[in-house]
């Protein structure tokens, strides 16, 4: 797959051309000035299973339509997705977590996650991954850019890192997102060596709440829709009810 062109012309966040000719303005507020003109479709990649079976054309596909692509957690282990260049990275919880061996977590997060160049969002409540920006969460999903008193952007609870780059994506301009990898059955995507090697942390029990995740994706739905927005499930034999499924060559076009 050709190398993205980084620059305005593709949308891409981690440029934020906007940001250097205006300081004043934090990383968020320099990316709707980016996106709102750019683009406003995004593939978000959580990490279940289904991730291994959409074909190469889906991500040919995402790329040359300019697609934003917003990877999860361990996207850059994952089998289907480590090659991929992704234009936004977001992880929810510490990095120690992601896996049950805590060295594989460290490993990962200096040698793939640091050095890679996509604009990174993390949680302000734990700022241990290095991100470029981190989110508080407030009580509901966020329709409008609104800050905390530390200058940190605001985005609904959540129990998910996919409906934490959802919010975030909303807020940054994206009205219609498909999701890809969001299962809640069936283990987890296939990673890369070393990172096959020891079974995921705590991130994997979400499934164990299951009704609390529906409320939570079933909101997303409702609050999207009736602003004019879009989000669709592109998961293959996905058990989540709340969000509606679509095949991806419908979402793509």
């Amino acid at each position: 797959m050709p190398d993205r062109q980084v620059g305005l012309q593709r949308g891409l966040i981690r440029c934020l051309v906007p940001r250097r000719e205006f300081p004043f303005l934090s990383p968020a507020w320099a990316a709707v000035i980016v996106y709102t003109t750019q683009v406003n479709i995004a593939i978000i990649v959580g990490n279940g299973p289904s991730v291994d079976a959409l074909p190469v054309e889906f991500w040919l596909t995402a790329w040359q339509r300019n697609v934003l692509l917003i990877g999860t957690n361990r996207a850059l282990a994952l089998t289907a997705t480590a090659n991929l260049e992704h234009d936004v990275l977001v992880m929810r919880d510490r990095y120690t977590q992601l896996w049950l061996k805590q060295e594989l977590g460290a490993k990962y997060h200096t040698e793939l996650w640091k050095p890679n160049r996509a604009y990174k969002v993390g949680s302000a409540s734990s700022r241990t991954a290095h991100c470029n920006e981190y989110v508080a969460m407030t009580d509901s999903w966020q329709h409008d850019v609104e800050y905390d008193r530390n200058r940190e952007l605001l985005i609904g609870q959540n129990d998910s890192v996919v409906l934490m780059a959802t919010n975030w994506a909303w807020l940054v301009g994206i009205r219609s997102i498909g999701l890809v990898g969001v299962d809640y059955y069936g283990g987890h995507a296939s990673m890369i060596d070393p990172y096959n090697a020891s079974t995921r942390g705590v991130g994997g029990a979400l499934a164990n709440n299951m009704d609390s995740i529906e409320r939570q994706f079933g909101t997303a739905v409702k609050e999207m829709t009736r602003s004019g927005g879009e989000i669709v499930n592109l998961s293959p034999a996905t058990q989540l009810r709340s969000v509606p499924k679509m095949h991806w060559k419908s979402f793509l076009g």
